[in-house]
């Protein structure tokens, strides 16, 4: 997967584009790359959206009805579900830019997790922005621990220093995380599964963009692969 040709905003009125074309227009700068205006009025706006778009496109929508136990009836989220490139979403709490920070990985153990992180450095280095990663644990760490350690070392080819936060909820320990440190952007892959309560990676992603304060970029559990720089 490559970062991208283009960075594709759908919109619902062409004529009030709002905070989603904003994000699209400021992010398609920084990577010098073009930006798209996409709507559609036809009946399946899903379908539609995701002919409009490649696997190199950037796509960048809102979603207002974003929660963390389902996704099926939200027209963004199917999107980002079918789409085999990155997906920037701007949920309903927002604030319609990319932050003042680095870009944020959160992790949770998963390989799938780690999937974001080469896609993450690369966009981070195409924004001039360094990396940050965080795992959220909850207060007894999962084996009786009380007081984690703060930065936890990730051996292997990745080689991360990851931020401890203890919390008894994922999404929000990561939430708070997200207004403490105005990340540029939230990075994480996502298997699109909607069928389980229980919160995998995949699971918080749906939660994360209801609450987060920042733009978060979805990418599919196998776009781990380095973006490809143009020119």
């Amino acid at each position: 997967m490559t970062v991208p040709g283009e960075v594709v905003a759908a919109v619902e009125d062409p004529r009030r584009p709002g905070p989603v074309a904003a994000v699209a227009e400021s992010v398609a700068a920084l990577l010098g790359v073009p930006a798209r205006i996409l709507h559609t009025d036809d009946d399946d706006v899903v379908s539609r959206v995701l002919e409009e778009v490649r696997s190199t496109s950037m796509l960048v929508l809102g979603s207002r009805h974003a929660n963390r136990w389902s996704g099926k009836h939200s027209v963004a989220e199917q999107c980002l579900d079918g789409h085999d490139g990155p997906t920037m979403v701007v949920g309903p709490r927002s604030a319609g830019a990319l932050g003042e920070g680095d870009v944020l990985v959160p992790l949770d153990g998963s390989s799938a997790a780690l999937a974001a992180v080469p896609f993450a450095r690369e966009l981070a280095t195409r924004l001039a922005r360094g990396v940050s990663t965080v795992r959220v644990v909850p207060p007894d760490g999962g084996s009786g621990r009380t007081s984690p350690e703060p930065v936890e070392p990730h051996p292997g080819p990745l080689d991360l220093r990851v931020e401890i936060v203890v919390s008894d909820d994922v999404i929000d320990g990561l939430a708070e995380v997200v207004a403490e440190a105005d990340p540029a952007c939230v990075v994480m892959s996502s298997r699109g599964d909607r069928s389980h309560r229980r919160s995998t990676i995949s699971r918080v992603c749906t939660g994360l963009i209801a609450a987060s304060t920042r733009p978060v970029v979805v990418v599919p559990e196998s776009g781990g692969e380095p973006v490809q720089r143009n020119g």
